[in-house]
């Protein structure tokens, strides 16, 4: 029962476009498609030994979202944008902050996250480019160790396809040897 105050998550993503299924509360008819119209708005991340609504042991610590933004009266189809976004507690407030980085349906991303339970912050890897300029403050800052890894959807029940995931204890990259006469 190791419990490591710093850990790296690693995986594979692809988003994909999605159908509208059977009509969710609010949302537009259901066409039975699996690939189709919705995408978006699909979280990953670490909690604690529950989902994060009570407990604080069960705090959401880390999570990124493959988010939209959309337009018009069918929010489902008119997407202006597609963001990777991570989530931050701001002012006793979590919040999603927009990375930088853009994505594209049916296409493969690796994300990292690598997460220190001591400070209280993580850092977001996508294809092995930094997203955050600065250490990103947990979602829910009394997140106190790595139990569960997370997928969820959004109200746009978009899909997607995970590969290889990994939670490890954090390994410091090696220094290297350095001349310094």
């Amino acid at each position: 029962n190791c419990s490591p105050t710093k850990v790296t998550v690693d995986f594979w993503v692809r988003p994909l476009t999605s159908g509208l299924g059977a009509n969710p509360a609010g949302t537009p008819a259901g066409n039975e498609k699996t690939i189709g119209e919705r995408q978006g708005n699909v979280f990953f991340g670490i909690a604690g030994d529950n989902d994060g609504s009570s407990a604080a042991t069960g705090q959401r610590a880390a999570a990124i979202r493959f988010g939209v933004d959309t337009s018009g009266s069918d929010p489902y189809t008119n997407v202006l944008e597609r963001h990777i976004d991570f989530a931050s507690e701001t002012a006793g407030t979590a919040v999603w902050v927009k990375s930088g980085l853009l994505w594209e349906a049916d296409q493969w991303y690796n994300l990292r996250m690598d997460l220190d339970f001591t400070t209280k912050t993580y850092d977001v890897f996508v294809n092995d480019t930094k997203a955050n300029a600065s250490p990103i403050v947990f979602y829910h800052p009394a997140a106190t160790s790595a139990q569960r890894f997370f997928v969820s959807r959004g109200t746009n029940q978009a899909g997607v396809i995970l590969d290889d995931i990994s939670v490890t204890p954090y390994v410091e990259p090696p220094l290297l040897a350095g001349d310094f006469d």
